[in-house]
């Protein structure tokens, strides 16, 4: 847990915008996979396929977020460079985009764990509609 919490001071201010973003798309599991079970017909569907559409969509926040993280500590790395002696510029340089890449791999690691557990709201929310027969043919036929 220690090298946890390491990994997110070294990472940034960015890490703190990927922990809120997954936990927005978490947050919106719960309410996209009971809409997803509970209603089937209707408008009711529909907004169920939006809810998890959009759920599948937020999927993407963590991964676009791990590259802006990635792409400020680039840019904070080699700003730093310029200024640095240039016999510590190589090691400065190593160091840096090491620290720099932490955003990017917890965003594409957090984009696929969301994206796997977002695939079942949308596979519910799509499933064929159930066929109810008329009341009339029913009758009808009987």
């Amino acid at each position: 847990m220690d090298s946890l919490v390491g990994l997110f001071r070294d990472g940034g201010v960015s890490m703190l915008a990927l922990l809120s973003t997954d936990c927005s798309c978490c947050s919106l599991w719960v309410p996209a996979m009971l809409l997803g079970l509970l209603l089937r017909r209707g408008i009711g569907r529909r907004i169920a396929q939006v809810v998890s559409v959009l759920l599948l969509i937020g999927t993407m926040l963590p991964l676009g977020v791990g590259i802006a993280g990635w792409q400020a500590g680039v840019v904070a790395t080699d700003n730093a460079v310029g200024i640095v002696d240039p016999e510590y510029a190589e090691e400065l340089r190593a160091v840096g985009h090491a620290e720099a890449e932490i955003p990017l791999r917890f965003g594409v690691s957090s984009t696929l764990g969301l994206l796997l557990i977002s695939v079942l709201p949308a596979l519910l929310a799509f499933r064929p509609e159930p066929v109810v027969e008329d009341e009339e043919a029913a009758e009808s036929s009987a």
